[in-house]
C-alpha cells in the first residue's frame, strides 16, 4: 500500500545527487593529477564536461559542473519518482 507521505523531496534529493557528484569528480581529478590514477576516467569525462581535467584548478571546475549536472537529474528522478507514486496512490 503507498502513503502520501512517501513523496521525495525534488530540491533535496537534486542537491544529495549533486553535491555527491561534483565531489566525486573533484577526487578524482586530484587523484588524477597526484597519482596518475583513473586518468582514462577523467579524460572520458572531460570530454562531457568543458574546462574539466586533472588538475587542481580543473577538478574544480569539474565539480562546478558536476554539482549542476547532479542536480539537475536528483531533480528530474525526484519527479518521475514522485508522479509515479501519486499515479499509485489515485489508483488505489
Amino acid at each position: 500500500m503507498v502513503r502520501k507521505n512517501q513523496r521525495l523531496s525534488v530540491y533535496g534529493l537534486g542537491w544529495a545527487i549533486g553535491i555527491v557528484w561534483g565531489v566525486t569528480l573533484v577526487i578524482l581529478a586530484w587523484l588524477a593529477a597526484a597519482y596518475g590514477y583513473a586518468g582514462p576516467v577523467v579524460k572520458l569525462i572531460s570530454s562531457v564536461y568543458l574546462g574539466y581535467g586533472p588538475t587542481f584548478f580543473k577538478g574544480f571546475i569539474g565539480g562546478l559542473w558536476g554539482l549542476v549536472d547532479g542536480f539537475i537529474g536528483g531533480v528530474i528522478i525526484a519527479m518521475v519518482y514522485n508522479w509515479v507514486v501519486c499515479r499509485s496512490i489515485n489508483e488505489e
